[in-house]
C-alpha cells in the first residue's frame, strides 16, 4: 500500500528500480541535522571530560604525557565518533538516532565505512569558516540538502518514517 504523499515543502529523494518500483525517502532539513550535530558534540564533550578526568588521575605524576594523550584522545574522538557510529549503527550517530535521521547512499542502501569516512573527513572543509557555514551553504543550494561531504561520498541524510502496521 502506497503511503500518503509528503507535503509540498518537504524534499524527497525518489528512486525507481528496474522493476518500476518507486521508493521515496524524505530528506532531512538543516534544522534537524544541526540539532543532531549538537547532540553528538555534547556526547563527545561529555565523554572527553570523563576520559580527561580519568586520564589525569592515572597520569598525575606526568602532566605533559597526560596533556599529549588528551590531545590524541580528542583527535580520535572528534574524527572517529561519526565514522564509527555511522558504520556500526547503519548510518546513525546517537544524535541522528535521537532526531530520527539516517545517512544512506543515494542508491538507498546503507553506508559502509568508506562512505562514512569520506563524508566525515570532508567535515574539515564543511565546517569552515565556523559552525558549518560551507556545509550549510552546500546543503541549501543542492537539491538533496547535501553538504560537501555528502556530495563526495554519494550520500543523503533522510528522516526515518514509522512503519505502517
Amino acid at each position: 500500500m502506497r503511503s500518503q504523499a509528503p507535503p509540498v515543502l518537504d524534499a524527497v529523494h525518489r528512486l525507481v528500480t528496474p522493476e518500476s518500483v518507486e521508493f521515496e525517502f524524505p530528506l532531512a532539513g538543516l534544522y534537524s541535522r544541526a540539532l543532531a550535530w549538537l547532540i553528538d558534540r555534547i556526547a563527545i564533550a561529555l565523554f572527553f571530560i570523563g576520559a580527561l578526568f580519568a586520564l589525569y588521575l592515572v597520569l598525575a605524576a606526568a602532566p605533559q604525557l597526560a596533556s599529549a594523550t588528551a590531545f590524541v584522545l580528542y583527535f580520535v574522538l572528534d574524527w572517529g565518533y561519526s565514522m564509527l557510529f555511522e558504520t556500526l549503527w547503519r548510518g546513525q550517530t546517537p544524535g541522528k538516532r535521537v532526531m530520527g535521521l539516517r545517512v544512506l547512499r543515494e542508491s538507498g542502501v546503507r553506508v559502509g565505512f568508506e562512505q562514512a569516512a569520506l563524508r566525515n573527513l570532508a567535515r574539515a572543509v564543511d565546517g569552515l569558516p565556523f559552525l558549518y557555514a560551507v556545509g550549510g551553504l552546500f546543503a541549501l543550494f543542492t537539491g538533496k540538502s547535501q553538504r560537501l561531504g555528502d556530495l563526495l561520498a554519494g550520500t543523503i541524510v533522510v528522516r526515518e518514517r514509522a512503519l505502517e502496521q
